[in-house]
């Protein structure tokens, strides 16, 4: 009875330790924290204070300076006009008071007349703002930092004030300028002071911006009138605009630590009113509190001194152990006996070529406490690199996480399961293993372990990947061929089609796969009779001479029952040796058919458009009339009448059949202009200028380029320029917006040659050929249509010239359209120019 009593109270005391210790910690971390606060709140006024210090001496820096000002333009030597004793005098205030970085004179210009830096005597300060201020308002006047070039490039601080004859009369101005590195000396002195007081714990880090936030002395990194504190957002300097000093915990801009910093302002001293900088004063929070990590180590070796009371509940429980012994002992008589079977078992193990592995998913993370020899082999990793570890160090980048999903969801449910997985060896090589985990359980049916075995099937993984890498780039093949392309076997039947194929004949590939293609798309003739398999060229190249069959005019049937016209190549399969199928290859002729029948239209329009120039004549004189009439009655219907919006539509379309109307007269019975002397760089900016709207439009850049030394030539100038503004509108309606058209000028021995070129989408070349037939057009049905006679008027207007057009295109890469002009028509050679136009843009 008393055994099972002390046992019950034995029970207890592992949990009176533990909330002891318990207790004591909440009393300790209550007790830090505490402590942590004020030291944090007395460090953060002593910033505060020192920022104080700081800005109090910057006004008294300031407010020396501003005094200096009136004494120096009251000395007698400014009154008089010896600048070489102006000079010395200001050498002398320089020398005396070194915390000048320059000193001048200006007279009541503005101009220097004398200075300690001889290289700004003589410049115009007329213009400057000090100057004016001081001129205007007479005061003694002083300018926030800024960038002075007479204090060789850096930031100074201004100060400014009138120098006056006996008679009150505006003589000039004194002008000083002190470094920020005095104002940086001022706040050195402090902070050092400062670090003195507290003593070496922790580095003390300043900061001085002006009211707007700009940095002006930087204690760590000099970032002088580069960075905006408030424009970042740091709070102190947003805080720093308040009257009082203070302090706040906030984050370190660029260590991203947390930090204490004091603040403070300027206010000015005496009639000075100051400049109201701000000067912040910090330290990392982490040094602030450094005194308290000695006292922590303290506590933490009198907590240690804790463990000892537990030292004798041990040596209490090892007495229960002695009992146990007696029963290990027996225990360890049958592991022997366990032991041989045991070792046979781990002899077999591992001979195996399979990675085994044997994890524990009792400790922490499930890690692997056994791996045989081949684990390592496969891997590459050494037994004493993977005890301990969780599998998961096999993984790599290109591993699978649904597979590794599968594989913890089996572990978690306790059961088998089989993957393919990625993994990585030792050197980083991926490499494919089939993985079978299966647990082992004891002999209550708990889960002990959980057993791995590894198989490499890289070798296998790799010739399916290559397999099936050959089997798509086969795939895309087919795909993206633009001709109809299928295989059948012995019997007729497809056993492939690419995409152009099917969609040629109507039938989806799935549908066509397995079936007899014959019957599907050849089954009858053009003139409508069946066609026998036994006459069909297709199936006669694995079914009679096994040789290739060509047929340029047949016809294929559509799954509508429609036909189109199909040329074809029909060519047998074989297989060692033997024919197995053949491959047929054929292209829709619809397209060409449908070209030769354009081309014969062509011809017809061709004959229509000679007629519909004579008969453009015709048209014009009751074309005039209309107008003439139309212009009479426009002017009596007012703006407000119910059919005043007809007015302008009647008037754009009537311009619109005379600008037809002219084309067709232009093209067949063409009004050159008289030939004149012409500056064609002149033509390039008129044209330029005629089309600046229409770029505009089209957000487009026309950038023209003129050879040097370029001669005038005698040409007609307004047809010249009608076949620009057609080869340059052509350009616009096929480029891009915002791209840009090209317009440039060269000349050689015997040819002057001007160039148009855009960067659209190209000329195809199906269509090139016909680009200059008298009402071709590829714009018609859209917003741009057209009679399609620009180009065509165009390289008449230039044979009219003696010359030609020439195109060059590439799909995709735009188009240049050159009119080459014989260089006979060149008369005056220019003189050599000085200097030549740069190439312009509109």
């Amino acid at each position: 009875m008393q055994t099972d009593l002390s046992r019950r109270s034995y029970r207890h005391v592992p949990f009176l330790i533990l909330l002891m210790t318990l207790v004591i910690l909440l009393i300790g971390a209550v007790a830090l924290h505490y402590v942590e606060n004020r030291l944090v709140a007395t460090t953060g006024e002593s910033l505060a204070l020192a920022a104080a210090d700081i800005a109090d001496m910057l006004d008294r820096l300031l407010f020396e300076r501003y005094s200096d000002i009136p004494m120096m333009a009251r000395a007698r030597v400014f009154q008089g006009r010896d600048t070489a004793a102006m000079t010395d005098y200001l050498n002398w205030v320089q020398k005396n008071y070194q915390v000048y970085r320059w000193v001048g004179v200006l007279d009541a210009s503005g101009r220097i007349i004398a200075a300690t830096s001889p290289a700004s005597i003589g410049k115009d300060l007329s213009r400057t703002h000090l100057f004016r201020v001081v001129r205007e308002q007479g005061d003694v006047h002083i300018q926030d930092v800024e960038v002075s070039e007479d204090a060789g490039g850096i930031p100074v601080i201004g100060f400014a004030g009138p120098i006056l004859d006996l008679q009150g009369n505006f003589r000039g101005a004194v002008l000083s300028q002190v470094t920020l590195s005095s104002v940086e000396d001022v706040a050195t002195a402090a902070i050092r002071t400062f670090q003195v007081q507290r003593g070496a714990t922790g580095k003390i880090e300043y900061e001085i911006m002006t009211r707007d936030g700009d940095l002006l002395v930087d204690s760590l990194l000099h970032q002088e009138m580069q960075v905006n504190l408030k424009l970042v957002a740091l709070p102190s300097a947003l805080l720093s605009a308040s009257a009082l000093p203070g302090y706040i915990e906030e984050q370190h801009l660029r260590r991203k630590v947390p930090v204490v910093t004091g603040y403070s302002g300027t206010e000015g001293y005496g009639d000075f009113t100051g400049l109201h900088w701000a000067v912040l004063v910090r330290m990392d929070r982490s040094d602030i509190l450094a005194p308290i990590r000695a006292v922590l180590q303290n506590l933490a070796l009198a907590g240690a001194l804790i463990v000892l009371p537990l030292l004798g509940f041990l040596l209490w429980t090892s007495g229960r152990l002695q009992a146990e012994y007696q029963r290990a002992r027996e225990e360890s008589a049958r592991a022997m006996a366990a032991e041989a079977t045991l070792r046979l078992r781990d002899r077999a193990i591992a001979e195996t070529s399979n990675g085994i592995l044997i994890t524990d998913p009792h400790q922490p993370d499930t890690p692997i406490i056994y791996a045989n020899p081949a684990f390592e082999r496969i891997t590459g990793y050494r037994m004493d690199e993977v005890l301990g570890r969780n599998c998961r160090f096999l993984q790599g980048p290109d591993t699978d996480s649904a597979t590794v999903a599968v594989m913890r969801q089996a572990i978690a449910e306790q059961r088998d399961c089989q993957v393919v997985i990625r993994n990585y060896r030792k050197d980083g090589a991926p490499f494919w293993n089939e993985l079978t985990i299966f647990p082992v359980h004891d002999g209550s049916g708990q889960v002990t372990h959980f057993v791995g075995v590894l198989v490499d099937i890289t070798a296998r993984k790799d010739a399916e990947e290559a397999i099936e890498r050959l089997s798509r780039q086969n795939e895309l093949i087919l795909n993206a061929a633009g001709e109809g392309i299928f295989g059948l076997d012995l019997q007729g039947k497809t056993t492939f089609v690419n995409p152009a194929a099917a969609r040629m004949v109507g039938w989806s590939v799935a549908e066509l796969i397995g079936q007899p293609m014959h019957l599907l798309t050849h089954h009858t003739k053009p003139d409508g009779t069946p066609y026998p398999e036994k006459e069909c060229p297709i199936q006669a190249a694995f079914k009679k001479d096994a040789v290739v069959h060509r047929v340029a005019d047949d016809v294929f049937w559509r799954k509508d029952g429609s036909s189109f016209p199909v040329e074809y190549v029909s060519t047998p399969i074989r297989e060692h040796g033997d024919v197995v199928g053949a491959v047929v290859v054929y292209i829709d002729m619809s397209l060409r058919k449908e070209e030769e029948e354009r081309r014969m239209q062509v011809e017809k329009l061709a004959a229509l458009g000679q007629v519909a120039a004579g008969v453009a004549h015709e048209i014009n004189n009751p074309l005039a009339g209309i107008k003439n009439t139309f212009l009479l009655l426009k002017d009596t219907i007012a703006p407000g009448h119910p059919n005043s919006q007809y007015v302008s539509m009647i008037d754009r379309e009537i311009q619109r059949i005379s600008d037809i109307v002219g084309q067709m007269y232009q093209l067949y019975r063409p009004d050159p202009a008289e030939p004149r002397p012409i500056d064609l760089e002149a033509v390039l900016r008129d044209v330029s200028q005629i089309m600046a709207g229409l770029l505009r439009q089209h957000r487009l850049t026309l950038r023209t380029e003129v050879a040097p030394d370029l001669p005038r030539v005698r040409l007609p100038q307004r047809d010249l320029i009608q076949v620009l503004c057609n080869l340059i509108r052509n350009a616009i309606e096929a480029s891009r917006p915002a791209s840009e058209i090209r317009l440039s000028v060269t000349h050689g021995e015997e040819i002057v040659s001007i160039m148009v070129a855009d960067r659209g989408p190209g000329i195809p070349a199906e269509v090139l050929p016909r680009i200059f037939d008298p009402f071709f057009t590829t714009k018609m049905g859209s917003t741009q249509g057209g009679m399609g006679l620009g180009l065509s008027v165009s390289r008449s207007l230039v044979q009219a010239m003696g010359g030609r057009i020439d195109v060059q295109t590439a799909v995709g890469r735009g188009a240049t359209f050159t009119v080459v002009l014989p260089c006979h028509a060149a008369i005056v050679s220019p003189s050599v120019r000085s200097e030549r136009e740069q190439p312009h843009h509109v």
